[in-house]
């Protein structure tokens, strides 16, 4: 029985070059993150760019509307010019990380946005963040396929967003510029 190939835009050479870099880190082909992630690469039909997410409406209750109208001046704030135009795959949550987070994964996310000022969107008044709220912000964070989008941490999450290692590289440069400001819990503890 062949196995199927899998394809990320119509080039084989890049899901060679995946395939290449997952072995590298212990994955035997990226269907290790995630069972459906090839056949929805294979497929690519959802690429969006992050203005189409951006302006796409989203049901939500007020309070949600409030932390992401905050969460959009971030954006604004902090990505570099040119980046409405940039393209990523709109993954359902499901679809990305399964019915359930593992753990080990939730706590390896970073978002292309400064850590403390994300916190000060759900907590204005905030001086102070635990550990429970702050997985809670990232759990609600990753709600939002916009907020998704902008996930640059762990790599095989980032790769899967944009199609391609490649391209999860390039994202990874662009963002650069803001690394020192994305932290881990224990660094936005004291907001």
């Amino acid at each position: 029985m062949n196995q199927p190939t899998m394809n990320i835009h119509g080039h084989n050479e890049v899901a060679a070059i995946f395939s290449r870099y997952a072995s590298n880190v212990k994955l035997k082909t990226i269907t290790a993150v995630h069972p459906k992630v090839s056949e929805h690469m294979a497929m690519a039909t959802n690429f969006v760019t992050l203005g189409e997410l951006w302006s796409s409406h989203v049901e939500m209750e007020e309070e949600d509307e409030a932390i992401f109208s905050r969460i959009k001046v971030l954006i604004e704030n902090h990505l570099p010019d040119g980046w409405r135009d940039w393209k990523v795959i709109d993954w359902k949550k499901e679809d990305l990380f399964g019915k359930k987070i593992d753990h080990k994964v939730l706590n390896k996310i970073r978002f292309a946005l400064p850590t403390l000022e994300l916190v000060k969107a759900f907590y204005p008044e905030a001086t102070s963040v635990g550990e429970k709220t702050y997985r809670n912000i990232k759990l609600r964070l990753l709600d939002w396929n916009l907020c998704r989008a902008l996930i640059m941490s762990p790599r095989q999450v980032a790769c899967q967003l944009r199609g391609s290692m490649a391209q999860a590289e390039l994202f990874n440069k662009a963002v650069e510029p803001l690394k020192h400001t994305m932290r881990s819990r224990e660094l936005t503890s004291e907001v």
